[in-house]
């Protein structure tokens, strides 16, 4: 298959500090984009995913605020605005043997152009407890388009719309995270955990029947650690020790309890690096 891509888009911003007599920094931005993508089957002469235009905008309001010296709050708001188009299609001959068809069928899918809108928060605090020893917690809820390629060319529903597809709808992810900093010079030390939730996460399922990857959505719970150690030998020479490790949960079976492990496919692999810098 090939896929075909354009993406155009522009991101702005604004900021301005010490409003109102505070440490305080304020940051207003704007980011745009268009995306337009098919895929299509090149020796059969087939659209396997038909031209999908998405169109979104995204205002943001950002900013900083060093309470003290050694504490400061960040928060903010972020609104994304999504709308995806498509045109009425085929899809590729079915392979499967399904209730409601025969193998070697194709579906017609009415298009549509569904919309999405989502408004979500952040906040954060960073203390620097010394010179070298930072510590910071976070919350923010996450906005990830879903695949929508993967989704329109598994349909096997006859009768079914661009409208009605619930798998279109976007991945909503509440995410937090703990984490430390330390540097004096010599020691360089990076600790941090996470969480990362979702109503409707988006997981890769694999279709033996047509050996291809689709998508599930369901309620999925990812959790993960990541840290690292580095010592400045020399000047210019560091070496250290990196290790992460990431954990995911699904609902298999409908009953908004994850209870199931994510494959290696949805989530990366435990990973041990050494480094050396020059």
């Amino acid at each position: 298959s090939q896929n075909l891509s354009e993406k155009v888009g522009g991101k702005f911003s604004w900021s301005r500090g010490d409003l109102f007599g505070l440490r305080l920094r304020a940051t207003l931005g704007v980011d745009l984009a268009r995306d337009t993508t098919s895929q299509e089957l090149v020796r059969a002469g087939l659209d396997w995913v038909p031209e999908t235009v998405y169109e979104s905008w995204s205002p943001f309001v950002q900013a900083e605020w060093w309470i003290t010296d050694a504490v400061m709050l960040t928060a903010g708001l972020r609104h994304e605005r999504g709308k995806l188009q498509v045109g009425d299609y085929l899809t590729i001959p079915d392979q499967r043997v399904v209730p409601a068809g025969v193998k070697g069928a194709r579906y017609f899918v009415e298009g549509g152009s569904p919309a999405t809108s989502e408004t979500m928060p952040n906040a954060g605090l960073v203390w620097e407890a010394t010179d070298a020893l930072k510590l910071y917690a976070s919350y923010a809820e996450g906005y990830t388009v879903a695949d929508i390629g993967r989704v329109l060319r598994a349909v096997t529903t006859p009768g079914s719309s661009v409208d009605g597809l619930v798998d279109l709808s976007p991945v909503i992810a509440d995410n937090q995270e703990i984490g430390l900093d330390y540097d004096d010079g010599r020691w360089l030390v990076h600790l941090a955990t996470y969480r990362s939730d979702s109503d409707l996460g988006s997981r890769l399922t694999f279709d033996t029947a047509t050996r291809t990857y689709n998508v599930a959505r369901e309620r999925t719970e990812i959790k993960g650690f990541d840290g690292s150690v580095a010592y400045q030998v020399q000047d210019d020479m560091r070496i250290g020790v990196a290790y992460a490790r990431t954990r995911g949960r699904y609902d298999s079976n409908g009953d908004d309890r994850v209870d199931s492990d994510l494959p290696g496919i949805n989530v990366s692999p435990d990973r041990v690096t050494a480094f050396w810098e020059l």
